[in-house]
């Protein structure tokens, strides 16, 4: 079967995310592979790519992700109590869209602003 079962194997070893508009998924693979073709079917017939909806909501948990980072990497420079900022980890991992925290995670490396907020907060990179 080509479609990727995310019950039974990890999506992003197949599927990579753009963290910038309009947020696409794109396989991972090199194109002629099984690999290749099964992320192609997988983004064409879910449509992955070409509903709204998904490509706002991956833009807006981008962004609120970011924004919780923040959150907690200036609460914990202003030396926050440890239970709160374990309440600050805590709804971060309770937030939709967890594939694109996942790619943050992948991609800091690539990109200047996650870059630098993961160097303050490598703890994050465990989340």
């Amino acid at each position: 079967m080509l479609l990727i079962d995310p019950r039974r194997e990890d999506p992003l070893r197949f599927l990579q995310l753009d963290l910038v508009w309009p947020f696409w998924f794109h396989p991972r693979a090199q194109r002629n592979c099984l690999a290749f073709a099964r992320a192609a079917y997988t983004i064409e017939v879910l449509k992955l790519n070409h509903r709204d909806t998904l490509l706002n909501a991956r833009e807006s948990a981008y962004r609120s992700y970011r924004a919780h980072l923040t959150e907690y990497l200036e609460a914990r420079d202003k030396r926050a109590a440890t239970d709160h900022l374990q309440q600050l980890v805590d709804a971060f991992q309770r937030m939709n869209q967890r594939t694109v925290w996942h790619e943050m995670q992948r991609q800091q490396g690539q990109i200047a602003e996650l870059r630098a907020l993961f160097e303050r907060a490598p703890e994050a990179l465990s989340w």
